[in-house]
């Protein structure tokens, strides 16, 4: 894998963020931070994990015009996360679409998440009954909204669907921080039990669900063909 600096997110992923802000209901014109989609001349490009915070701060309080911090939307992580493209999760989107099983995708969302975002890592843990898959945040956790986190494991929900089809959901769905918004949405798109103020952030499922082949979905594109030179196929780079 290559050395990426540390605290750097995918510009891919800055895309999908700063795109989710546009589509949100009274926003105008998205964000209007200091990051903009003339200032990345390739998916591969990297921003600094503060610039991709400046730009949560601008989508979440696009909403409603509240500041990012202690206002806006506070479900602004779930829609992220759930709107999430293989193409916006660098090489890690397009080797989950290779993976014929959930347990093989949460590998490699070990693997390859530092190449989506160096903000947070990754770990999975397989018992006998039940597998979880955590992330936890390796900035200072006062430094990213829990909207950010939201967005993270409801990705990683959203992508093993591609895998186990839309009417997939995990066991349950787990948040140290606290809940800010209406409790409906979280469970309309996780589609399970959701805790917060727990001890760790992470999505639980059945081990025996996701050693199996499962159908794989490529959601609203061309069929993926993979990772290049470059990082991103021809079909998940276009818009």
């Amino acid at each position: 894998m290559p050395s990426i600096e540390p605290s750097t997110v995918a510009a891919s992923y800055a895309r999908a963020v700063l795109n989710a802000g546009a589509d949100a209901p009274g926003a105008e014109g998205g964000a209007d931070g200091t990051a903009g989609p003339g200032a990345w001349g390739s998916p591969l490009d990297r921003l600094p994990f503060t610039e991709v915070r400046a730009l949560w701060d601008s989508v979440i309080g696009g909403a409603d015009g509240a500041s990012g911090a202690g206002g806006g939307d506070p479900h602004a992580g779930l829609r992220v996360g759930d709107a999430i493209k293989p193409g916006s999760l660098h090489v890690l989107g397009h080797v989950v679409l290779t993976c014929a099983s959930l347990a093989e995708a949460a590998e490699a969302a070990v693997r390859y998440h530092p190449l989506v975002s160096q903000a947070g890592t990754v770990t999975v843990h397989r018992g006998a009954g039940t597998t979880r898959i955590g992330y936890r945040p390796t900035v200072d956790p006062a430094a990213m909204h829990p909207q950010q986190v939201e967005a993270v494991v409801t990705g990683m929900v959203r992508a093993a669907r591609w895998i186990a089809g839309d009417g997939w959901a995990p066991r349950s769905v787990s948040f140290t921080h606290a809940r800010t918004g209406s409790a409906e949405p979280y469970g309309r798109i996780l589609g399970c039990p959701v805790a917060f103020g727990a001890p760790r952030t992470r999505s639980s499922w059945a081990t025996a669900t996701s050693t199996g082949a499962a159908p794989r979905t490529t959601p609203n594109s061309a069929p993926c063909t993979g990772p290049t030179p470059t990082g991103c196929c021809a079909s998940c780079r276009s818009p």
